[in-house]
């Protein structure tokens, strides 16, 4: 059984996507898959003229796709995109006699390497396209699948993929307009990962001021469970490092050395203000889209750091106060969405960097108080046969989520079901730093 991975198209995947289609004469006659864009293919297009067109869409970020990857191979593709960007559909004449509303998304075109068809990368490619699509706000999502129970049918017929196919993602008939092809139809909701740069900086600017003032008020040598083998002390030092670092890093765009830290206890608690401040003053002007060095996946943007700013400096101030005996509280949007950090930042760097081995299956992450959300750690198998439920099941609210997955608490304050190795596997692995 094999596990697949999922890249979204852009520049950087653009040479794995172009000797895939090179591979296999340009796809579907040389389509390039321009033939749902508003260009289209067919006469006076060439198949160099329809490659050209799609790479300057890819890189223009007016071309969407998931594309499946076996190590470094990119071995399928699924293309989705917002109504505008694929107008062009099949049946479109039917299709229009019945519109009431046209879809925020479509997903129009499938394909998968000649050499792994019927291994579960179609379902790998609608999965991560779904996923895309919950990262870029959701909305409503249409496809045009054909219905092939019973019957054999070419693969020439299938490039929207399978009636099945879809409903095992969770779509739902809406109306016939061929013998066998459907209209079918979901609601995706918003990836947590929402949140605006400036709300980010925001929570930054008001945690940092909380947390300092916790340690102003409380035992500078007091333990901090959350952090074991550090004091008060060590904490603000730490918080205080990262972020001057973390300035640094937005203003130049590059990696930076952490700075020294002040032995004066005296000192450090107005230098670890000081520090707060000017991380604040840094991320608020910043542009969100400037390219910046990250840890993180694609796209490398100064955004990256106000998300990662927000989330350490509250999981601190969650430190200071515990430290003290007091209780905080996460807002459930920001533990959602420290939650997906987690399983979309750190866990795969854990897994890269080789300080932990990648679960034996996927985890999904049920956040009770934050409806819609939709959060799985580790890879879905895509092999043949394979189910498409997650492996295991954590639940519970996304403070306790949050804070079991970064070893604040117990798992064992969780609702857990499913596979028992996963949760087994989980429990041993350093799914965070």
């Amino acid at each position: 059984m094999s596990s697949y991975a999922v890249k979204r198209l852009d520049e950087s995947t653009w040479p794995d996507f172009a000797r895939l289609v090179e591979r296999h004469h340009g796809v579907w006659g040389g389509c390039w898959c321009m033939g749902f864009h508003p260009e289209g293919v067919g006469r006076g297009r060439t198949a160099d003229g329809n490659r050209a067109a799609k790479e300057g869409r890819v890189r223009a970020g007016t071309a969407h796709a998931a594309l499946v990857f076996d190590g470094d191979e990119c071995v399928g593709w699924c293309q989705f995109g917002p109504t505008g960007e694929l107008p062009r559909i099949k049946s479109q004449r039917a299709y229009a006699a019945g519109l009431v509303q046209l879809p925020d998304w479509r997903i129009t075109c499938f394909f998968v390497h000649n050499a792994h068809r019927g291994t579960g990368i179609a379902s790998a490619a609608l999965g991560g396209a779904l996923g895309e699509i919950a990262r870029l706000g959701g909305g409503t999502v249409e496809s045009y699948p054909e219905d092939v129970a019973g019957r054999s049918v070419s693969a020439s017929f299938l490039h929207n993929g399978t009636l099945g196919l879809f409903e095992q993602h969770g779509f739902t008939r809406m109306r016939l307009i061929g013998k066998n092809r459907w209209v079918v139809a979901t609601a995706v909701q918003p990836s947590p990962a929402l949140w605006s740069h400036d709300a980010y900086v925001a929570v930054v600017g008001t945690n940092a001021r909380r947390l300092l003032d916790a340690a102003a008020t409380g035992d500078p040598e007091a333990a901090v469970p959350g952090c074991p083998g550090w004091t008060i002390t060590d904490l603000v030092a730490h918080v205080g490092s990262i972020h001057r670092w973390a300035s640094q890093v937005v203003l130049t765009g590059n990696p930076a050395e952490l700075p020294v830290v002040p032995d004066d206890v005296d000192v450090l608690l107005p230098w670890a203000r000081d520090g707060a401040a000017h991380l604040v003053e840094v991320l608020a002007s910043a542009d969100p889209h400037k390219p910046t060095w990250t840890f993180g996946p694609k796209p490398r943007v100064a955004a990256f750091w106000s998300r990662r700013q927000a989330h350490e400096t509250t999981m601190h101030l969650w430190d200071a106060e515990d430290a003290r005996g007091h209780e905080y509280r996460w807002d459930p949007r920001l533990a959602a969405d420290g939650v997906d950090e987690v399983a979309t930042v750190f866990y795969p760097r854990q897994v890269r960097l080789g300080r932990t081995q990648p679960l034996p299956g996927p985890v999904h992450l049920d956040v009770i108080d934050a409806p819609g959300v939709a959060i799985t750690l580790g890879e879905v198998d895509a092999a043949p046969g394979a189910d498409a439920a997650p492996s295991a099941t954590l639940r519970g609210t996304a403070e306790e989520l949050l804070l079991a997955l970064w070893g604040r608490r117990s798992l064992d304050a969780l609702e857990i079901s499913g596979d028992g190795p996963v949760i087994d596997a989980l429990r041993g692995s350093a799914i965070t730093p």
